[in-house]
């Protein structure tokens, strides 16, 4: 069994069996980049594929066949293989399920020979890894970069400056390098995206702005508001002054620099909260602040959210005029009435906004289709990792199911996007097997049943290639999608298997760690969560 699904899959009675040096034909740009990509998954096994005129795989580019972006065909003609595809993600798609389709059994290891014919449901499939708030070393990011090309992801939503901290180390404000947590140098964001690049992956960068602005505010006192009869707010920005925009620019334009995609994320979520934490003042104080009022007198803004659409307009100005797309989350927006802000800006839908949190009333998904914005669904119940995402709400859901949306304006769903925000204590365990079972979902709409083939095919994508053909890691660890909190893992207690299979699988773990299997990573931390929660 494949995981993503294939639209089609024909299995043959055939295999076609491999040893350490294969020979391929691939002529052009796409085949040779895929190839790469599949030289290096199958580096665990000790497989090479390289050029040669006895080969056994043929990379064919088809430009005219293909009406799917990311489409592409795999066929079995007489012991070779023939992959084709129409575009660069195309070509990637067609050697990640030719590697999934890697097995071994007595006499060697091989590929189950089928015929294939696969395209995504969605069109945009992405996971934001917060950064903003925890270090993620270069070799663990290289490691996620994989698994989600296993699953067949495009796009990797790193979340950068936060309330706590700035990752990134900057040359423009270097006040901003201050900070107690480890930075990322521009060179090593730059092999980061090098490395997602070659895996098919899009990165975009997101700079939180203008709330959630504890650490910049505090860094640079220029983007406070200048208020008259209250402290001014550390939590947003001042949107009167122009030093914001050019601090705002500098930021961006050195982003844009590090990060060559098309989009730019520019946050715009949770503008206030004004029901917890009053003494913090969490909330915009641009209604007392002179430079505001002189702002709302000189444009003819009336009140906060036309202030807020002012100031999404700017930045939308200076993220397409260094030749970029902007993206930005959805909460700040009151949907209800026809927002003035540009209609190409991308919006992340992840929730409307909680009473005292911002507009309530009339908003929905369905409002921001309506009104032509084009949507990755990103609702948090469904695709939030931290405490929400559920095995049984994850297995009939895709990002047009919820919410709720008329059939004409579903085309602007474009997809959806897995959020893992804040890496907590669970998510070294919860992660590897989420990457998959949403990634599942996200290329392949369709509603899914949870059976032993599905288990043991999952337990191969995260644990590699070395994995036993009938090993199934997620019988023994009680579901799909790990616990997240003691009561679950109360309820994980209470029906896993005896003691000496829960050794058994540890030894199996140990073995896979020992062999330095690609999954390596995922099976130390499924040993640790054995010992630690379920013996």
């Amino acid at each position: 069994m494949l995981l993503p699904k294939p639209k089609r899959i024909e299995y043959l009675d055939d295999r076609l069996y491999l040893h350490s040096a294969m020979e391929v034909l691939a002529e052009e740009d796409y085949g040779k980049k895929a190839l790469q990509v599949l030289n290096i998954l199958v580096s665990e096994i000790n497989i090479a594929f390289s050029y040669g005129i006895n080969n056994v795989i043929e990379f064919v580019r088809s430009s005219d066949e293909f009406n799917m972006k990311e489409a592409y065909r795999i066929e079995f003609r007489k012991g070779k293989v023939m992959l084709t595809y129409g575009d660069e993600l195309g070509a990637r798609n067609a050697v990640i399920s030719l590697y999934g389709l890697i097995e071994r059994d007595a006499k060697g290891i091989y590929i189950q020979a089928c015929n294939i014919t696969d395209y995504p449901d969605g069109e945009y499939r992405g996971i934001l890894i917060d950064v903003g708030r925890k270090y993620i070393p270069i070799e663990e990011m290289k490691t996620i970069i994989q698994q989600m090309a296993k699953a067949k992801y495009n796009t990797l939503h790193l979340h950068l400056l936060e309330t706590e901290h700035n990752p990134v180390q900057t040359d423009v404000y270097p006040q901003l390098n201050d900070t107690p947590m480890q930075q990322y140098t521009k060179h090593q964001l730059k092999e980061i995206v090098e490395y997602a690049t070659l895996f098919g992956l899009e990165v975009i960068p997101e700079i939180e702005m203008p709330a959630h602005g504890l650490f910049i505010v505090d860094k640079l006192e220029e983007l406070k508001c200048r208020t008259r009869t209250v402290e001014p707010s550390n939590w947003a920005m001042c949107v009167g002054n122009e030093k914001t925009y050019e601090i705002l620019e500098n930021l961006i334009r050195e982003i844009a620099e590090i990060f060559p995609g098309d989009y730019i994320h520019v946050g715009m979520d949770e503008l206030e909260f004004t029901d917890v934490f009053p003494e913090q003042r969490l909330w915009p104080t641009w209604d007392d602040c002179e430079v505001c009022a002189e702002l709302s007198r000189r444009e003819h803004l009336e009140g906060k959210r036309e202030l807020f659409y002012y100031f999404v307009s700017r930045i939308y100005g200076i993220v397409t005029g260094l030749g970029k797309k902007m993206m930005m989350w959805n909460d700040g927006v009151d949907i209800s009435v026809s927002p003035d802000i540009p209609r190409d800006i991308r919006i992340q839908f992840w929730r409307v906004a909680a009473e005292g949190r911002g507009p309530v009333e009339g908003c929905s998904m369905q409002r921001f289709l309506e009104e032509g914005f084009r949507v990755v669904n990103s609702d948090f119940p469904e695709t939030y990792l931290d405490l929400y995402m559920e095995e049984e709400k994850i297995l009939n859901w895709h990002p047009k199911a919820r919410p709720e949306s008329t059939d004409d304006v579903k085309h602007l769903i474009i997809g959806g996007e897995m959020c893992a925000w804040e890496s907590k204590d669970h998510y070294e365990y919860t992660l590897p097997s989420a990457v998959f079972v949403f990634g599942d979902k996200l290329w392949d709409y369709s509603e899914r049943e949870i059976t032993s083939n599905y288990r043991r095919a999952l337990t191969k994508a995260v644990l590699g290639l070395q994995t036993p053909m009938d090993f199934d890691v997620f019988e023994i660890l009680g579901g799909i999608l790990l616990p997240q909190n003691k009561e679950q893992l109360e309820n994980v207690r209470n029906t896993n298997p005896n003691k000496a299979k829960l050794e058994d699988s540890i030894e199996i773990l140990h073995a896979l760690i020992d062999s330095e299997a690609s999954g390596k990573t995922a099976a130390s931390a499924y040993s640790q969560f054995i010992r630690s929660n379920l013996m």
